[in-house]
């Protein structure tokens, strides 16, 4: 249109004035939806990335407790601990570890940001909607 940015035809039907209204209405609601799937899809990729490092953490610390705890700690009474002292090393040495991979996890998890373009852009929206409607 070549009166673009100039404001309605004077001679401009009622109809049409809504018709484009709801045209560019929609137009920006479908932008900000837009908006709204990019930031909310890196968002995802950081929660599965810190999800990811927490459940590892959950599975080291569960297997290792199963496994390496007996392992290690025959291997210290083999070379001269009591068994008591054996697997009380081994246990605190993988507590630490497990729990290096939480904080780890937790670090990652921090990270996460809320949308905050579509929030703007959605809270601008409404605030020319409102002027708008008041005006």
């Amino acid at each position: 249109m070549s009166n673009m940015g100039q404001g309605p035809r004077p001679d401009a039907a009622l109809g049409d004035l809504v018709s484009s209204l709801s045209h560019d209405v929609s137009e920006l609601v479908q932008g900000q939806v837009e908006l709204a799937k990019a930031e909310l899809r890196e968002s995802a990729t950081a929660a599965a990335k810190a999800s990811g490092l927490l459940i590892a953490a959950a599975c080291v610390g569960f297997f290792a407790i199963l496994f390496l705890l007996l392992t290690f700690g025959y291997a210290l009474i083999a070379v001269g601990l009591p068994g008591w002292a054996a697997f009380l090393i081994v246990t605190v040495l993988l507590i630490a570890g497990a729990g290096i991979l939480v904080i780890v996890g937790r670090g990652e998890a921090t990270g996460l940001k809320a949308p905050k373009r579509s929030l703007a852009a959605a809270k601008a929206a409404g605030n020319a909607i409102s002027r708008s409607q008041s005006g």
